[in-house]
């Protein structure tokens, strides 16, 4: 099987960057979580968007640390340096060609033999903003492609036009083919050629602005990640990642009232509600 997508990225939880092993987890898991280091709860409970968490522990490892607040509590108790190493972070991208549970299976299977089997405790969580980044990367991905095979096929055609073209020019100076078939043909051919140019320059032109859209998509993903974990977006991330918001008239026709709001992300444009819905609920 061909993968479109890969991405896989580490990084380290370090107390000398601010971070919090509790508070990772926290935001990892949508969990309230204490932490006994700083006398502090992380609670993202709203966040949303967590399809599964699990921790999976190694044979040795004490069955206690199956809760999280425990776990991460003994590793910010071990690790007390203000410069400590807490843990590494993993991001690591579904595969839309699997089904979500064959992508739960599959990461757990290579986290137990990556990991577990060599005596590391795992925390992991399969979030819905994954999903939706590496939807955007296919359905941007799938409409070139689309465009790209279009775009072959009349270029193939256009040659075999030209070939054709040839061929009856050369029947009819031979005497093989009679002036009124080949005026016929040659208008026929030169039509559909015309036809297929127009189309050729209109692909390459919106295959042009997809490859843009491919750009916007990755520049607001790397701008969204700088967000990760925070408990309320503010003016400026607001103005990073939303171009511009539109609330319709109240709508009282169903005897509730009904308003709507329309979104749309900076180089993205509107992600209908139901599609957001959609993923994560799938």
């Amino acid at each position: 099987m061909t993968i479109a997508l890969y991405h896989f990225h580490v990084t380290q939880i370090k107390r000398s960057a601010g971070q919090s092993a509790i508070a990772s987890a926290a935001y990892r898991s949508g969990e309230k979580l204490h932490s006994e280091y700083y006398g502090e709860d992380s609670d993202y409970t709203r966040k949303g968007g967590v399809i599964c968490s699990e921790i999976l522990l190694p044979a040795h490892a004490p069955p206690e640390y199956a809760d999280r607040e425990t776990l991460w509590n003994a590793v910010e108790k071990v690790e007390y340096g203000r410069k400590a190493q807490l843990a590494y972070s993993f991001d690591i991208a579904l595969q839309n060609e699997f089904s979500m549970q064959e992508n739960i299976d599959l990461a757990r299977q290579f986290l137990l033999e990556q990991f577990v089997n060599r005596g590391m405790v795992v925390d992991f969580a399969i979030h819905f903003r994954a999903v939706m980044e590496e939807q955007l990367r296919l359905e941007s991905g799938e409409q070139i492609r689309i465009r790209r095979k279009r775009l072959e096929r009349n270029e193939n055609r256009i040659a075999e036009l030209k070939r054709l073209f040839i061929r009856i020019y050369e029947d009819n100076a031979s005497g093989r083919l009679s002036d009124d078939r080949f005026d016929m043909l040659s208008l026929t051919y030169e039509t559909e050629q015309k036809q297929l140019e127009a189309e050729c320059v209109t692909l390459r032109q919106e295959i042009e602005v997809q490859e843009r859209q491919n750009e916007n998509i990755e520049k607001f993903i790397q701008t969204a990640h700088k967000y990760v974990g925070i408990d309320e977006l503010d003016g400026y991330a607001l103005r990073e990642l939303v171009s511009a918001i539109y609330v319709d008239a109240p709508d009282k026709s169903s005897g509730k009232r009904v308003q709507h709001i329309h979104i749309k992300y900076d180089g993205l444009g509107f992600i209908p509600l139901n599609e957001l819905m959609k993923e994560e609920t799938a």
